[in-house]
């Protein structure tokens, strides 16, 4: 991995492992290490297979298969080392040209099921900033989010800041991650979608 691409692997707060295409953990973040209960030194060389299900590590591989330059996710548990089981949404994507060592990010999520439709669990959010994070998700740019929204950079960015104030997220990838943490995002779609209500 390049430089800057290290640092953010070692300070991310998303838990990630790089393996080599056969499923065999190469390197694992100190945030994997967290999630699973086992050192990162322990993670590297161990099989993926090890800490996710073999039929998602399976249904991973075949996605990547269909799509060798972009992205495949399952759902799955994480087999923690003190025996409990985390729901994850693991997300894999090539690190480098195919056949070369792909990148998983593990997201710890509640299962849909868990969520009520509405209920205080969830954040009150209006339409438009409903509208916004399902755009943050989908990697839209400000430009490109104000034009849809029919907003001016300042409303944009004032609406931004409120959203992370209220979802208490320091950047626009933590308020994507406290999205679907909290439920406001539906793990199991894409393109992304709220699952609270829109006015």
């Amino acid at each position: 991995m390049i430089d800057t691409t290290l640092a953010l692997f070692d300070r991310a707060w998303t838990p990630t492992v790089v393996t080599d295409p056969a499923g065999v953990v190469r390197d694992a973040n100190p945030a994997a290490a967290r999630l699973t209960g086992r050192s990162a030194e322990s993670l590297t060389g161990a099989p993926l297979a090890r800490l996710l299900p073999p039929e998602a590590c399976a249904l991973l591989a075949a996605r990547r298969a269909a799509r060798p330059d972009g992205y495949a996710d399952a759902i799955a548990a994480v087999r923690r080392s003190d025996g409990l089981r985390v729901p994850v949404r693991a997300v894999t994507w090539p690190a480098g040209p195919p056949g070369e060592d792909v990148i998983c990010c593990l997201f710890p999520f509640t299962p849909p099921s868990a969520h009520p439709a509405e209920g205080p669990g969830l954040p009150s959010l209006t339409g438009s900033e409903t509208r916004i994070v399902e755009g943050l998700a989908l990697g839209l740019t400000n430009v490109e989010l104000g034009r849809d929204l029919h907003l001016s950079r300042q409303g944009l960015d004032y609406r931004i800041d409120r959203l992370r104030r209220k979802l208490a997220a320091r950047s626009r990838a933590a308020l994507v991650a406290r999205a679907y943490v909290t439920g406001v995002l539906d793990p199991s779609a894409w393109p992304p979608r709220a699952r609270v209500p829109r006015d």
